[in-house]
């Protein structure tokens, strides 16, 4: 049976013709009140014909046409993510990220940089398919942000980093969006001498070779000296991966059996991310958290999977949810304000850690040491 005209309108997707007709009006009115165009601080639409304007959109789930938006300003109305899609810390931002951007009209084109030689040429492919308002990047290391800052300086795009800002700084139309280390720190260390540590043993990727690993040391030497903690302290270099930490761990309490009085070993191990490795490590070495030592990470992708472990691992992390909403809220100021005269200065946004005390981490006994 032919379908009737009237019928295949009602399956149409409403538009602002739709809405015009049924209120009575211009479409051009319509239009006006729904994109909110001002004069002199007010809708330049009555009161009464705004109300019924509004309702009439309601009424027919009137959703805007993000694409032709997007052409008649000459914007994409796109924000180009770029990471590691190997990475839980980029996955754990993005998730919050995406329904930042979606609210405020925005998509998120997720760009995975894993399998390229170079960022570099991620970047030139990741370009060369789309035209984009901005760019959301999450990583710290130089290496990874300098190339990007490039690009988008080459094309004029504003970029927000999630990260430290060790290769950002002092440019033009960036922010970058990071932990208070050295508030973090000073919590976490707090909580430790509260308990009746003192002696620490720090594991960190590298030792404190790379940029980002030597600024982590650098707070944790002033959140150690603010809770009148002197000396230098102990470091532990492990590796890139899971099993390389568990071996240096494993190797490191081993040899303090065999060369240090236990009343001089470290009553708490703090890790600086690689959490499973390290707690592999000090079991491979025959000891317990916490009763043989207490425990506590700084690892942003905990998250994920605390609460699969057990105990539960006291923990230093980042919030996803602020994170994600303020880096993105952050670039959409800044795209939106973007044709101005002069592009922003760099920015770096300092957002509060959390640290999460659990069972990991438990009071000194009075004998001095936990073994």
């Amino acid at each position: 049976m032919k379908q009737k005209k009237s019928d295949r309108n009602n399956f149409a997707k409403p538009t602002i013709q739709t809405i015009a007709d049924m209120v009575g009006v211009h479409k051009s009115t319509v239009s006006r009140v729904l994109n909110n165009k001002v004069k002199d601080g007010r809708v330049s639409i009555g009161d009464e014909r705004t109300r019924h304007i509004l309702k009439a959109a309601r009424k027919l789930n009137y959703r805007p046409n993000v694409v032709a938006q997007a052409l008649s300003r000459q914007r994409s109305k796109t924000i180009g993510a770029v990471g590691y899609l190997g990475s839980p810390y980029f996955y754990s931002m993005l998730l919050h990220a995406q329904q930042e951007a979606f609210e405020h009209g925005y998509i998120l084109s997720v760009h995975g940089i894993d399998s390229y030689k170079s960022i570099e040429k991620a970047l030139d492919d990741m370009f060369g398919l789309w035209q984009y308002d901005g760019i959301w990047a999450v990583g710290s290391s130089p290496e990874y942000q300098q190339p990007i800052v490039a690009c988008c300086a080459e094309r004029s795009l504003p970029l927000v980093f999630i990260g430290q800002p060790l290769g950002c700084t002092g440019h033009r139309n960036v922010k970058c969006v990071g932990g208070n280390l050295l508030d973090g720190f000073n919590e976490m260390v707090r909580h430790l001498v509260r308990l009746g540590h003192s002696r620490f043993a720090w594991f960190i990727a590298d030792a404190g070779a790379g940029k980002l690993s030597r600024l982590y040391l650098t707070n944790i030497k002033k959140a150690l000296k603010l809770n009148n903690i002197n000396g230098k302290p102990e470091v532990i270099g492990i590796g890139p991966d899971m099993d390389q930490t568990r071996r240096a761990t494993s190797q490191y309490f081993n040899d303090l059996k065999k060369n240090v009085s236990p009343d001089q070993w470290p009553t708490a191990a703090i890790a600086i991310f690689q959490t499973v490795g390290t707690l592999n490590g000090i079991d491979d070495a025959g000891l317990s958290v916490p009763d043989d030592i207490s425990f506590i990470t700084v690892d942003y992708s905990i998250e994920n999977y605390g609460e699969a472990l057990n105990p539960r691992v006291a923990v230093m992390y980042e919030p996803n949810e602020l994170f994600g909403k303020i880096s993105i809220a952050s670039l959409i100021e800044m795209m939106e304000s973007a044709g101005g005269k002069q592009e922003p200065e760099f920015e770096h946004i300092s957002l509060p850690l959390v640290f999460r005390a659990d069972q990991s981490c438990t009071a000194l006994r009075k004998t001095g040491s936990r073994l």
